[in-house]
Parts: C-alpha cells; sequence; structure tokens
C-alpha cells in the first residue's frame, strides 16, 4: 500500500493537490487528485495541472530513498490538448527520465481519469538540494 502523499512532501491543503497516490513501477509513479467546482469553476489551469505532475515527481523521489529538499527548476516542453473541467478526478502521471548528481529530468501525462482524455503532458527538471 502506498502512503498519503502528505505523509511525503510537505505540502498542505489547498496547496497540495493530490488525495492518493494510486501505483507505482520502477521509475513510473500514478496519483489522483480530486477537483470540484468551487475550487476551479472555469476549469482547472494550466500551471495547477503542471504542479499536480511535479507534486507526483517529489513523491517518487521520496519513495525512492531522496532527502532533501525538491524544487522545480523548469518546465522545458508543456502541452494542454483538452480541459480538465471541474468537478473531476485527474490522474498524474510521472516517469523520471534521467538523474545526474542531484538533478532529475521527468515526463508526465496528466488525464481525467472518466474517459482516459489526454489534459496536460509535460517534461520538468527538478534538483534535490541537501
Amino acid at each position: 500500500m502506498l502512503p498519503h502523499p502528505a505523509s511525503l512532501i510537505p505540502h498542505e491543503p489547498p496547496q497540495l493537490l493530490l488525495q492518493r497516490l494510486t501505483g507505482r513501477e520502477g521509475a513510473w509513479l500514478t496519483a489522483e487528485g480530486d477537483f470540484g467546482p468551487d475550487d476551479w469553476p472555469a476549469g482547472v489551469p494550466g500551471p495547477q495541472l503542471v504542479e499536480g505532475l511535479a507534486q507526483t515527481m517529489a513523491c517518487l523521489g521520496r519513495l525512492q530513498g531522496e532527502e532533501g529538499a525538491a524544487v522545480l527548476l523548469g518546465i522545458p516542453e508543456a502541452a494542454f490538448p483538452a480541459q480538465a473541467r471541474a468537478p473531476c478526478t485527474l490522474r498524474f502521471t510521472v516517469e523520471i527520465v534521467e538523474r545526474r548528481y542531484r538533478i532529475t529530468e521527468a515526463r508526465g501525462t496528466v488525464t481525467r481519469a472518466a474517459d482516459g482524455v489526454v489534459v496536460c503532458t509535460a517534461s520538468l527538471t527538478a534538483a534535490l538540494l541537501p
């Protein structure tokens, strides 16, 4: 059983966008977040989708034994092919592509849990500070 995201990263609601970790295999982690219409009446904005991926990436690092503060350095690529209208559950999936020293590169996808439609893809770069 996977731990609750709040036990792995220092975020608290409303900044914590993940409610549960749902699957892990090797360099992959999948998490889910529930978004209500009161929070995002016009739809979940792109920066929140990328933040959910960054939080998923940080959780994966913790599960792999990393210690220190994870800092998002950049988002080399991001695309938003569809809308995420609340209320909805979004699935955040992150794969670690490469680790060099304390720098990690990953790619992620956000899908609507109800129908599997991709609402965001992004590449992320993060650093682990001691």
